[in-house]
C-alpha cells in the first residue's frame, strides 16, 4: 500500500535526517556559523551594555551642566576673584549655603556620587561636597601632563586619589559668565560601584572580560581595586594596537582575533556614546569551541534515543494507522460494485470512529438522493435535464420523448435538443442569449421559451436550470426542468387581450390607448420625433345602423380598424375611442405632407367600401380626420386628443370625408 510505504518512510527520513545532519554535515562551516553566532552574541552584549553605560553618563553630563549654570556657584566664583564689599556679604553668605544644600543633596539622591568641586581660574577650590582634602585628587586631574582644561571643555575620564586607590570617574565640565567668560570649573567626581556591577553581570562567557578605557589609557576592569593603564596591563592588552587606534577603529565597533599569553582570544571594540570612553568584550575561543562540543553530543544523544524510539514504534504504529484506510477502500470497491449494503464499520472511539459515522452517513444520503430524484422523475410530468459540463453530456428523461420528435445523434451537447431546437422566431434571440449567458447568471437560470413540439405546432415551456460547482467553484453540471405552460400562456394571452383590446375592432381600449401615448411621447424626446394623433370620426354612421340594423354596423366599424390596421402598419398604434369614434398615433417622424397623404389614402381606402354579409351588397364608408401634433414639451399631451378631435368637427362643418390640422385652424 503506497500510503503505509510513504509514512514509513516520511518516520524514517524524520527520525535520521538529524543525525546525518550533525554526523556528515562540513564541520569547518558548522564551526564558522557558530563562531559568528558566538560573535553576534558579544556584538549584542557590547550593545546592551554601551547602551546603559551610556545612559548612566548621559544622566551625570545633565547633572554637571545644570551646576555650571547655577547662577550661585557663579555668584561664588566671581567672589573669589577681588574682596567682597559690606552689602554683598549676605547675598555671597546665602550662595554658599544653597550650593552646599544643593550638593549634599546630590549626593543624597545620587549614591554613586562622591564628591562635587567647584574650581576657579587658578585651580583654587572654591566648593567642595567633601570636608576632606582632595587636592592631591584635583592635582593629578589637573597636572599638565593629564589633562588641559580650554573653553567649551566637557570631558570624562579614569582617575583617583592618594587615600583611596580605588578607580573613580571626573566629569569636568567649564563655568562661564554672562559675556561667555571663563569663571571656572566643576568636577564631579563619582564612584564605579554601579559600573562595576553592570560590567560584571554582562560577560558573555565565564572566562569573558568586560573593561572601560579612557583616553589616556586607564582601564576599569575587575577586580576594580586599583587603576591600572593599558600600556602597563598584558593580560588586557590587544597585541600592536595602541589607545589611539580604539578611537578610530571604534566608531563602528570592531571584532579582532588575537593571541594573549598564549590563549586565542577574540575582543569587540566600540565608542561609549556620550563619552571620549572605549568598551571592550573580550572572550576565550576555547569557550566557543567547548560551547559547540557540549551542544553537539547532547543532541547526537538526545536524537539517537530518539530515533531509536521513533523506529521501533514506526512498524506498529503505521500498520495500525493504516488499517483504517484500507477498509475505506474496500467498502469503495463494493459500493462501486452494487453493494448497498457495503458500510465502514469502526470498533474504536477515534478519529476514524468519527469518520466512519460520516462516510456512512454520506452513503446514506446519496442513497436516499438518489432514490428521491429517481422517484420524482418517475413520478413528474416535466422533462428533466442534465448537462454534465466536464463530460460534454446531454441527458434528458423519458418525458421528452413524448412532447418532441428530435431525437439527438450523440449525448454530445453539439448534437442535443439545446443546440438543435427549433424557437419560435420571437423567442430566438432570447433564448441565444440565455444560452450565451448562461454561465454568468449565476446559479439559477429561468425562462419561458415556444418550442416546435411533435406535431409541428409550437409550445410554451419554462425552462428552470441551477448550476451545480464543483471544489474550485467552478459550474460542473446543470440540472433543471422544462415545464408545460402551454395552456396557461395562451389563457394568460386571451386575458390580456381582453383586458387591453377592443372585443370587436381588436384595436386598444380608450384608457389603453392613452396610457399608450404617454409613454409613446417618453421615447419620441429621446428618439427626437414628433408623434402626431388623428382623431376620426365616421360620417352618417347612425343611418347604417338604423338603415341596417345593428350587425351591420358592427361589420362597419370591424372594415374600418382592418383598414386603419393595413394602412398603418409599424408606424404606430390604433384604438377604439368609443362608438364610431377612432383615434391612430403615428410615431414615425412624418412631415405635415406626409401625415396629409396617410390621410388621404386613409378615405380613400375607406370610401371603396366593403361587401356585407348581411346585405349582401358593397357600401362605401366615409370619415372626418381632425389632426393634432403633441408639442414638444409635452405641454398638450392631456390635451392633443381633444385638439384633434375638435379638428374633425371643424371638417364635419365644412363637408365631411376630409382631414384639417389642428394648427391650421
Amino acid at each position: 500500500m503506497r500510503v503505509k510505504r510513504h509514512l514509513f518512510s516520511v518516520i524514517l527520513v524524520v527520525a535520521f535526517l538529524p543525525i546525518f545532519l550533525l554526523n556528515y554535515s562540513d564541520k569547518k562551516k558548522l564551526t564558522a556559523v557558530e563562531e559568528n553566532a558566538n560573535k553576534k552574541i558579544m556584538q549584542n552584549t557590547s550593545n546592551i551594555l554601551n547602551n546603559e553605560i551610556s545612559s548612566y553618563f548621559e544622566d551625570i553630563s545633565i547633572m554637571s551642566n545644570s551646576l555650571s549654570d547655577d547662577k550661585d556657584i557663579k555668584n561664588v566664583l566671581v567672589s573669589s576673584y577681588s574682596k567682597v564689599s559690606e552689602n554683598k556679604k549676605q547675598a555671597l553668605q546665602y550662595s554658599l549655603k544653597y550650593c552646599e544644600s544643593l550638593f549634599q543633596s546630590i549626593k543624597k539622591y545620587e549614591l554613586s556620587v562622591d564628591n562635587i568641586i567647584v574650581m576657579n581660574k587658578n585651580n583654587d577650590i572654591i566648593l567642595s561636597a567633601n570636608k576632606i582634602d582632595c587636592s592631591d585628587l584635583i592635582e593629578g586631574i589637573f597636572s599638565s601632563k593629564n589633562i588641559e582644561i580650554s573653553n567649551n571643555f566637557s570631558e570624562l575620564f579614569i582617575c583617583r586619589n592618594s587615600t583611596d586607590k580605588t578607580p573613580k570617574f571626573a566629569y569636568i565640565s567649564v563655568i562661564f559668565d554672562a559675556n561667555n567668560k571663563k569663571l571656572g570649573t566643576s568636577v564631579i567626581v563619582f564612584n564605579t560601584s554601579y559600573l562595576q556591577k553592570i560590567i560584571n553581570d554582562s560577560k558573555v562567557f565565564k572566562t569573558s572580560d568586560n573593561f572601560l578605557i579612557d583616553f589616556k589609557g586607564n582601564i576599569l576592569a575587575y577586580p576594580f581595586t586599583q587603576l591600572n593603564n593599558y600600556n602597563d596591563n598584558t593580560s588586557l592588552q590587544i597585541p600592536d594596537v595602541t589607545v589611539g587606534e580604539f578611537y578610530t577603529e571604534g566608531d563602528i565597533g570592531v571584532f579582532r582575533n588575537y593571541k594573549s599569553n598564549g590563549v586565542e582570544k577574540t575582543s569587540f571594540i566600540s565608542n561609549v556614546k556620550k563619552s571620549k570612553l572605549i568598551l571592550a568584550v573580550v572572550a576565550n575561543q576555547d569557550e566557543f569551541i567547548s560551547q559547540t562540543q557540549i551542544v553537539k553530543v547532547s543532541m547526537n544523544m538526545i536524537v539517537g534515543y530518539i530515533t531509536l524510539i521513533i523506529f521501533i514504534f514506526a512498524i506498529f504504529y503505521v500498520n495500525k494507522a493504516t488499517k483504517p484506510i484500507n477498509e475505506i477502500m474496500l467498502t469503495i470497491k463494493k459500493k462501486k460494485r452494487g453493494d448497498k449494503y457495503a458500510r465502514f464499520e469502526v470498533s474504536s472511539k477515534n478519529e476514524f470512529f468519527d469518520i466512519s459515522e460520516a462516510f456512512n452517513y454520506m452513503i446514506d444520503d446519496i442513497s436516499e438522493s438518489e432514490q428521491r430524484y429517481r422517484t420524482v422523475v418517475e413520478m413528474s410530468d416535466n422533462i428533466v435535464f442534465e448537462y454534465n459540463i466536464k463530460k460534454n453530456i446531454v441527458r434528458f428523461s423519458d418525458d421528452f420523448y413524448k412532447k418532441f420528435s428530435f431525437r439527438p445523434n450523440s449525448e454530445r451537447y453539439q448534437d442535443s435538443f439545446w443546440a438543435n431546437c427549433e424557437v419560435h422566431k420571437e423567442d430566438r434571440a432570447n433564448y441565444r442569449n440565455v444560452l450565451k449567458n448562461a454561465f454568468k447568471m449565476g446559479s439559477n437560470l429561468q425562462g419561458e421559451f415556444r418550442f416546435k413540439a411533435l406535431y409541428g405546432d409550437y409550445i410554451w415551456f419554462l425552462i428552470r436550470a441551477t448550476l451545480l460547482y464543483g471544489r474550485d467553484d467552478r459550474p460542473i453540471k446543470v440540472i433543471g426542468v422544462m415545464v408545460d405552460i402551454d395552456r396557461a400562456k395562451k389563457g394568460e394571452m386571451k386575458l390580456l387581450q381582453r383586458a387591453n383590446y377592443d372585443g370587436l375592432t381588436s384595436l386598444l381600449k380608450r384608457n389603453i390607448f392613452e396610457k399608450r401615448l404617454i409613454n409613446e411621447y417618453e421615447l419620441s424626446r429621446m428618439r427626437k420625433e414628433r408623434i402626431a394623433v388623428l382623431f376620426i370620426d365616421l360620417d352618417d354612421f347612425k343611418h347604417y345602423n338604423d338603415e341596417y340594423g345593428h350587425a351591420y354596423g358592427d361589420e362597419v366599424l370591424k372594415f374600418v380598424s382592418t383598414t386603419i390596421t393595413d394602412l398603418l402598419g409599424n408606424h404606430g398604434f390604433a384604438g377604439r375611442y368609443g362608438g364610431d369614434e377612432f383615434v391612430i398615433c403615428l410615431n414615425t417622424h412624418y412631415s405635415e405632407d406626409e401625415i396629409s397623404e396617410f390621410a388621404q389614402k386613409l378615405i380613400k381606402n375607406l370610401s371603396k367600401g366593403f361587401e356585407s354579409k348581411c346585405i349582401d351588397l358593397v357600401h362605401s364608408i366615409y370619415c372626418s380626420i381632425g389632426i393634432s401634433f403633441v408639442a414638444e414639451d409635452g405641454s398638450n399631451l392631456d390635451t392633443v386628443i381633444e385638439e384633434a378631435d375638435s379638428s374633425m368637427y371643424t371638417v364635419k362643418k365644412h363637408g365631411k370625408s376630409n382631414f384639417a390640422f389642428h394648427s391650421r385652424l
